[in-house]
């Protein structure tokens, strides 16, 4: 248990000092993406960090026409973004919801890496969530 402590540590005085993250907001940092946000979850998952942050709730997935999007669109529309984008996986969580994910090893991550991966992953989903629902969940 004192490893996990230690690690747990460690992802804090990271965190602390990344300049990408302006307010936290309980278990969530607020992200500037331009005149937006974008709300991210940084927490542990055995020695892996995982970033991570909602892009959609399945309620807000509308097509061009404004009709709700089949289970099958949006997974198309998943499987075509990850094919583009690096570092950032997008996939549907259990509660159907649009979520696009980092992972990364604790042991090796430095404050430079920690702020591209909280740049890289508020950038991504917000544009995501732009091109989705046409908004800014903020």
């Amino acid at each position: 248990m004192s490893d996990l402590k230690a690690l747990g540590a460690r992802l804090d005085a990271l965190i602390n000092a990344c300049p990408n993250l302006v307010e936290r907001d309980g278990a969530e940092y607020v992200v500037p993406v331009g005149a937006r946000t974008q709300r991210l979850r940084i927490g542990l998952d055995g020695v892996h960090v995982v970033f991570s942050s909602v892009v959609a709730r399945g309620s807000q997935l509308m097509d061009a026409r404004g009709s709700r999007c089949s289970e099958a669109d949006v997974l198309a529309d998943l499987w075509a973004r990850n094919a583009r984008v690096d570092t950032v996986s997008f996939s549907l969580d259990r509660h159907g919801r649009v979520v696009g994910r980092i992972e990364a090893l604790l042991a090796t991550l430095d404050d430079e890496e920690l702020a591209f991966y909280v740049a890289r992953l508020a950038e991504e989903c917000d544009r995501f969530e732009f091109v989705l629902t046409g908004e800014d969940r903020g």
